[in-house]
């Protein structure tokens, strides 16, 4: 006898075992949330017949983890008690909120929107990307129609913003201007292109398997563990088997930010670490990566989760769900010593990983601001025909008999960025769009 909590989406998919024979048993719900009506569907391994006295309840929620003792309690409801415990709890008042905005919508029908305008701006279809993006800003109240900002208010919607991360990189990148141009142009033509294609493909498996992370998003948003003997109701492995895996990988590969970021704190270069340069850091072993920053306590805890024994097992395909249907086994690299994690354990370490990815994502969306503020960032590619196209302009001045003060006016209208007052304005220009940012988090 199934006691489905009714949810807020369009639809709700689930995945249960049958509690006699652990066969999985799959249904789900269309939910009409407007003219409210509910039309029940089975799945796969299933039918509907007429209720019997001797059916075991069986309680199933895609937003609540319950209490495993009292699964197939029939007077249990978990929803009182989450509801509760979130109106005592400091930052689970942000969700009564968020629920209260004009306009709102779920976050997986939001993506629906995001990924789409994300996915024309990479295909290069802009003109259809902008139409949706002006409508999208307008419908919530984005001032500024650029993909920048619609991604960064969607993360600050998903998870709240870490100022204290925010406030570390601003101070930074005041503290050695210089230095930290130097990052950005490397950040902007070596990281961000191949970071971008990766983060889209992580944030769509992330929300392809949503109907799994949903059932411990609300206990990642409020940044709280998961209570003491509960466990989330329905279990689709195949879904969720190798996001920890990749999503760790591409992490490995993030944090680099945080490590140049550190060397400039401590003094260096960005790309000079204690014992060796860039390129042999991102050769090193991933799992020792953090070891780079090892004494910047907020970028530490910022990619806390961070665990190669899961990654190894599940990349090494020594990864299975036990017929309990909640524990999970797991060998590292395939020949380690056997452990075990819960399937819902599982679930809040992946979605601590995605929400640790969301956060660097969004510090990078603020060096995009900066970066577009200051056009100080130029490709080197750009440079180098700028210069032959100066220099062939002064030899064709020279041809023509034209004297050198032409030359040196060419010379001047091209040279902005680099010295005289072109570079001038520019160095203000980083400085105020840094004035912004300090503002903004403080």
């Amino acid at each position: 006898m199934l006691r489905v909590q009714i949810g807020h989406a369009k639809e709700q998919k689930h995945a249960i075992n049958c509690v006699h024979c652990r066969e999985p048993i799959e249904f789900s719900l269309k939910l009409d949330q407007k003219n409210p009506s509910i039309s029940f569907a089975v799945v796969d391994n299933c039918e509907r017949i007429e209720p019997t006295e001797e059916a075991t309840p069986y309680y199933v929620s895609s937003d609540i983890a319950v209490d495993s003792a009292r699964l197939h309690d029939p007077l249990y409801f978990p929803s009182l008690q989450t509801m509760q415990y979130l109106m005592q709890h400091p930052n689970g008042r942000q969700m009564f909120r968020d629920a209260q905005r004009p306009n709102s919508q779920v976050v997986s029908e939001i993506w629906d929107d995001v990924q789409k305008i994300w996915r024309l701006q990479n295909s290069g279809k802009y003109a259809v990307a902008n139409q949706l993006m002006a409508q999208f800003c307008a419908r919530n109240g984005i001032s500024e129609v650029v993909l920048r900002e619609v991604l960064y208010w969607f993360n600050g919607g998903l998870f709240a913003i870490d100022k204290s991360i925010d406030r570390e990189v601003v101070e930074i990148m005041r503290s050695n201007r210089d230095e930290c141009l130097r990052f950005l142009n490397y950040y902007h033509f070596n990281l961000r292109p191949h970071h971008r294609r990766s983060l889209f493909e992580i944030y769509s498996r992330y929300f392809e398997a949503f109907s799994e992370f949903s059932q411990v998003l609300m206990y990642a948003r409020i940044d709280v563990p998961l209570p003491d003997g509960f466990r989330v109701t329905s279990t689709k492995f195949s879904m969720v088997r190798r996001f920890y895996a990749d999503a760790y990988e591409f992490f490995a590969s993030f944090v680099a930010i945080y490590a140049c970021l550190n060397n400039i704190k401590d003094g260096r270069r960005f790309d000079e670490f204690k014992n060796i340069g860039l390129s042999k850091y991102l050769t090193t072993d991933k799992a020792k990566r953090r070891d780079a920053f090892a004494d910047n306590k907020l970028f530490l805890e910022a990619s806390a989760e961070f665990d190669n024994d899961i990654r190894n097992a599940s990349f090494h395909d020594w990864f299975f769900l036990l017929p309990d249907n909640e524990t999970i086994e797991f060998r590292p690299g395939g020949t380690g010593v056997t452990q075990t994690v819960s399937y819902s354990q599982y679930l809040y370490r992946c979605t601590a990983l995605f929400r640790q990815i969301v956060s660097l994502f969004s510090v990078t969306l603020r060096f995009d601001e900066v970066i577009n503020s200051t056009s100080l960032v130029t490709s080197p590619t750009f440079q180098k025909t700028l210069r032959e196209r100066t220099e062939r302009h002064a030899r064709l001045l020279s041809a023509a008999g034209l004297g050198s003060s032409s030359t040196r006016a060419l010379h001047s209208e091209r040279g902005a960025g680099g010295g005289g007052g072109g570079g001038q304005r520019q160095a203000e220009n980083f400085i105020k769009a840094l004035g912004r940012l300090h503002r903004q988090v403080q």
